[in-house]
């Protein structure tokens, strides 16, 4: 049986704390699946080549792999530092930005595969940094006892919405394309709907973390070095 939000409604309110949530990371999970299938498409509409399709398609896995990789630790400072709220807020506003600006670049320079790489990069730096706060404020805003029902209920969402996304983008490349542009603007769209939703998230206080990016990160290998369990889990999460 597929858990829903409402599953965990509290019974005096009217709203559950995980909608806003839950919503603002399906749809840029979605957005982020869906542009990355119109950048290799593009890729692959632009060669005869099946071996260089190929390797435009790997470029475009690589760039968004390595931009979650390297921009987590510096999520978890933000996550930290500042209102887990502000942060997925602030990175949901940046999301819309960058759906505008790519369905610019798509409209201006519709055969530059660069650009839209590019935004594609910085799409995997907005992920990783939305990551750790996405997880973070789950204990702020439920329950402990609700963790893991809530925590199963944003990854079911979140992996639906991949699925999604990787289809979706193949239906608006389809059916937007010569003009593939205005399948930017239906991007950008449904970012701004995700920070509308992302609005009714909770507010709750910073953290009030003090570290710094060069300390976490020796604190961080240290243990990933030392935990063979740890390492695997790591290298399982950012290949899902």
């Amino acid at each position: 049986m597929i858990a829903d939000p409402k599953s965990l409604q509290p019974g005096n309110s009217g709203r559950h704390p995980l909608r806003g949530l839950v919503a603002a990371q399906a749809i840029g999970a979605f957005n982020d699946n869906a542009w990355k299938q119109i950048v290799i498409l593009l890729g692959v509409a632009s060669t005869q080549s099946e071996a260089v399709s190929q390797q435009k398609t790997a470029v475009a896995q690589i760039v968004l792999l390595l931009a979650l990789i390297l921009f987590n630790l510096p999520g978890g400072l933000l996550a930290d530092r500042l209102s887990k709220r502000t942060v997925i807020i602030g990175l949901k506003c940046f999301e819309v930005v960058l759906m505008l600006v790519g369905a610019g670049l798509l409209f201006f320079f519709p055969g530059n595969e660069l650009h839209v790489a590019g935004i594609l990069a910085l799409l995997g730096i907005q992920a990783a940094l939305f990551g750790p706060s996405k997880y973070g404020i789950l204990p702020e805003i439920l329950p402990h006892e609700k963790l893991s029902e809530g925590n199963g209920i944003l990854e079911m969402w979140s992996n639906l919405a991949i699925i999604a996304g990787i289809v979706g983008g193949g239906v608006i490349y389809s059916a937007t394309k010569p003009s593939i542009w205005v399948g930017g603007l239906v991007l950008a769209g449904f970012s701004a709907v995700g920070l509308m939703l992302a609005l009714k998230i909770p507010h709750v206080p910073a953290a009030g973390g003090n570290g710094n990016l060069v300390g976490n990160l020796k604190q961080a290998w240290a243990a990933v070095r030392e935990d063979r369990i740890l390492r695997l889990a790591i290298w399982g999460q950012v290949f899902i």
